[in-house]
């Protein structure tokens, strides 16, 4: 029998994604910041849709949208969906703890499939089960909004695949990307034949690869989440130096949580404009080492040789793995593909949490206006105690051991095995699966 494949967008699937807008979310979230999180709750509890998502459909077939609960639903959603992400992501880094590459590449689906729906969501549309929306912005009009008819995962994709079309899609991922606070998109700006849309829109359907892939091959889908894989199981590497690298990308620097990461992606689109321009690799030339100076004097950098040196790669620098591993798309079961997975649904958690990040910023949302959920959400998931409210660096702190404690595992020869690992180090590997430490840093610090 043939594998159904999905039907592209119709048009009028395209005008209700084109319906959907950041400022309908930004207004919801300022409705939200007012009225809402006074009551500690980002989805109120009489909120029709909270916790029965299921009365949506029902709503589209016959009793009409309620608009106001669906709009504050999405809006609320944003954080929500970045923050389970995360959530996802280190359950993955867990699977691979105990050498387990099919779990881990089932939660690193699953942490991408968040990471894009509370990236749409903060751009209006909102991704439910069967039946999806283009939110209004308040005042709520009496005409519903346009409805969608897809199952989640493939929609996911479509929407995402067509959001990064637009031009508002490579502007919102230019000012997302701040090394040193500073928005891509002014560390490209003074470069002549500007390259940098084409590129975000290449970084968006790359990382959303799995989601494609998913998405156009139910087969593929199920096979990765339903059926059986423990009868023959192939035992994997507990992968320290991948969680290592992961926590190196996430460590505070400048006050961001992303600096190290946003360098590395700060240096990739250097690379790729210039290759774009010019018709030659960047690496090594005359000219791109002038472009690269003239880019640090621009934005206040010019005296920082460590920063000039990471974008020239002087002494031979590579990317980090975490990139080169987001690039590849090996087939299911190779030796990298749970890697590969988790990797692009961690730059893809980048990109929502940044974005959701920036709403809350313009909605006037700080961490003291939320600090009943974050410390809460600490408390609860083991990474704070909630004594007191932590800074960024504090926050950090007890993960000083574990760090050390993973790259000295990722360094021993021969290599330390997943019982040794989880028998010798427990604490350790408790705090290093944490990643909802890396979502409350990037959303509210």
């Amino acid at each position: 029998m043939p594998r159904r494949r999905e039907r592209p967008l119709k048009k009028d699937e395209k005008a209700t994604l084109r319906a959907g807008s950041r400022t309908s979310c930004l207004a919801n979230m300022e409705w939200l910041e007012r009225h809402q999180l006074p009551r500690m709750r980002w989805i109120g509890r009489t909120n029709r849709y909270f916790q029965r998502e299921g009365l949506l459909v029902d709503d589209c077939t016959g009793n009409g949208i309620r608009e106001k609960d669906v709009a504050l639903y999405v809006a609320g959603s944003s954080v929500l969906h970045a923050v389970d992400g995360w959530s996802y992501a280190g359950r993955a880094l867990e699977s691979l703890s105990r050498g387990d590459a099919a779990t881990a590449t089932h939660l690193g689906y699953y942490a991408s499939l968040r990471a894009a729906m509370s990236l749409l969501a903060t751009e209006g549309i909102g991704i439910f089960n069967t039946r999806h929306v283009a939110i209004l912005p308040p005042p709520w009009s009496a005409a519903p909004p346009s409805v969608i008819s897809r199952g989640t995962h493939v929609i996911a994709w479509f929407a995402l695949e067509h959001w990064a079309t637009y031009v508002r899609s490579g502007d919102l991922i230019g000012k997302i990307i701040s090394p040193f606070r500073i928005p891509l998109s002014d560390w490209l700006g003074s470069r002549p034949g500007n390259q940098w849309r084409p590129v975000a829109r290449d970084w968006l359907l790359d990382w959303g690869a799995d989601l494609r892939q998913l998405a156009r091959d139910r087969d593929l889908r199920n096979r990765a989440s339903y059926r059986p894989h423990s009868d023959h199981p192939s035992a994997v590497s507990p992968h320290h130096e991948f969680v290592a690298e992961v926590w190196r990308l996430c460590e505070p620097a400048g006050g961001s949580v992303f600096q190290a990461l946003d360098i590395e992606l700060l240096r990739r689109s250097l690379e790729v404009g210039f290759q774009a321009r010019h018709g030659r690799p960047a690496i090594g030339d005359a000219q791109f080492a002038e472009e690269v100076q003239q880019a640090l004097e621009d934005n206040g950098q010019d005296g920082n040789a460590q920063l000039r040196n990471t974008l020239l790669r002087t002494g031979g620098l590579t990317d980090s793995p975490l990139i080169e591993l987001a690039g590849v798309s090996s087939h299911v079961g190779s030796a990298t593909a749970h890697l590969e997975v988790i990797s692009r649904a961690l730059l893809l958690l980048r990109l929502a949490t940044g974005s959701t990040a920036e709403l809350l910023r313009d909605a006037g949302i700080d961490r003291k206006s939320v600090e009943f959920w974050w410390l809460e959400l600490l408390d609860a998931r083991g990474i704070w105690d909630g004594g007191i409210t932590p800074s960024l660096d504090e926050l950090w702190d007890d993960l000083a051991d574990a760090l050390d404690d993973v790259r000295a595992a990722a360094a021993a020869k021969p290599p330390v095995s997943a019982v040794d690992w989880l028998t010798g180090n427990a604490a350790s590997h408790a705090r290093l699966v944490g990643l909802e430490r890396i979502a409350v840093g990037g959303l509210l610090f």
